[in-house]
C-alpha cells in the first residue's frame, strides 16, 4: 500500500497544513514552522522517517532544483532598481555584517562555533542558505548542526515577521501623513508589487534592446525556458570547481548561479521571472522545501531540547 505515490501525498498534505495555518493567521504563524512541526511530530509517531526520500523529491530538489531556483532569482533582479535603491542595499549589508560580527564574537564560547556558523546563514539568508548549510554540515558529519540550520530557518519568522509588520505599519502611517500634507505625490507611488518575488512594478518598465533578441513566443515554451536556465546552472557548477588563486579556495556554484542569472538576463539569454514564466515555481519550491525538512528525520526529542536554548540566543 505504501509507495512513492503515497509518500508524495503525505508530503503534500503536511505542506498544505503549513500553508493553511499561515493563511488563517495572516502569516503571523510562519508556514515553514508549522510544516516542520507537523513533520517532526509525524516522524516521532506515524510518518515514516524516509517519507521525503520515498517520494523521490530529494534527487530533484537537492541538485538541479536548487540551481534552477537560484539562477531564477537572478532573473527577477533589476540592476536599474538596485542602483536606484542603493541606500537600501547599503543598510541591508550593514545589518547583515553587524549580525554576523556580533554573533561570531559573542556566541561561539556559549553555544559552540559549529552551531553559530550553521545557524547564521538561514537566519540572514533564507531557504537557499538553509539548504547550503544543511548540506555542508551533513557532509562533515555534523548532524546536530544540520538540524540546527533547518530549525533556525523554521523559527526565525517568529522574530522577523512581527518586527517587519510593526516597521511597515509605522512607515505606512508616515507616508499617509506626508501624502495628506502634500509632501508626496500619487504619481511617485508604486502601483503594483510582485508578491512572489518581492519585485516592484511601477508600470513604467522601459523596453531596451538586448544583446540577444528574444525567441518568438511559439518557440519559447516552458521546456525551452528551463533549458536555458539549465545551461546557465551548468556553467555555474563548472565555475564552482575553480580554485580562486588569491583566496586559495572555491566559491560555491550557487553564488555563480545568482550572478550569472543576473548577467544572462540582462543580455537577453534568460527570460525575466523565468521559472514562473515556465509555470514551474511551485513544484521546484515544493521539492526544495521538502528536501530541507527531510533533515529533521534524525532529530530526536532530546536533540530538539538541546538546540532550543542556542536558537533563542542566536
Amino acid at each position: 500500500m505504501y509507495n512513492f505515490a503515497l509518500a508524495f501525498v503525505i508530503c503534500g498534505v503536511v505542506y498544505f497544513i503549513g500553508e493553511a495555518v499561515s493563511n488563517l493567521t495572516k502569516a503571523w504563524i510562519p508556514s515553514v514552522f508549522v510544516t516542520a512541526a507537523v513533520l517532526l511530530v509525524g516522524f516521532w509517531t506515524v510518518i515514516p522517517t524516509t517519507v521525503v526520500s520515498d517520494s523521490m523529491l530529494i534527487p530533484f530538489g537537492s541538485t538541479i532544483g536548487i540551481y534552477l531556483l537560484i539562477t531564477h532569482m537572478g532573473t527577477v533582479i533589476s540592476i536599474k532598481q538596485l542602483l536606484s535603491q542603493w541606500k537600501t542595499i547599503v543598510v541591508c549589508l550593514a545589518g547583515l555584517a553587524g549580525m554576523c560580527a556580533l554573533c561570531l564574537v559573542i556566541l561561539p564560547g556559549v553555544i559552540g562555533r559549529d552551531l553559530v556558523v550553521a545557524g547564521l546563514p538561514p537566519l540572514t539568508g533564507g531557504i537557499i542558505a538553509a539548504t547550503t548549510m544543511k548540506t555542508a554540515a551533513e557532509a562533515n558529519g555534523l548532524t546536530e548542526a544540520a538540524i540546527f540550520a533547518i530549525a533556525m530557518y523554521c523559527v526565525q519568522g517568529f522574530a522577523g515577521y512581527p518586527l517587519t509588520a510593526v516597521c511597515l505599519q509605522l512607515e505606512g502611517k508616515k507616508l499617509i501623513k506626508g501624502y495628506r500634507a502634500g509632501e508626496y505625490k500619487l504619481e511617485s507611488a508604486v502601483s503594483d508589487v510582485d508578491a512572489v518575488n518581492g519585485k516592484l512594478n511601477n508600470g513604467t518598465a522601459e523596453e531596451h534592446k538586448k544583446l540577444i533578441p528574444p525567441l518568438p513566443a511559439n518557440w519559447n515554451g516552458p521546456v525551452v525556458i528551463l533549458l536555458k536556465l539549465g545551461i546557465v546552472s551548468w556553467l555555474a557548477t563548472q565555475l564552482g570547481t575553480i580554485v580562486i588563486p588569491v583566496i586559495n579556495m572555491k566559491i560555491s556554484g550557487a553564488v555563480y548561479a545568482l550572478v550569472l542569472g543576473v548577467i544572462f538576463t540582462s543580455i537577453g539569454f534568460l527570460d525575466e521571472n523565468a521559472i514562473n514564466k515556465a509555470n514551474s515555481y511551485g513544484i521546484i519550491m515544493f521539492a526544495l522545501m521538502m528536501y530541507v525538512f527531510d533533515g529533521l528525520n534524525g532529530c530526536t526529542p532530546e536533540m530538539l531540547g538541546n538546540i532550543i536554548g542556542p536558537m533563542i540566543l542566536l
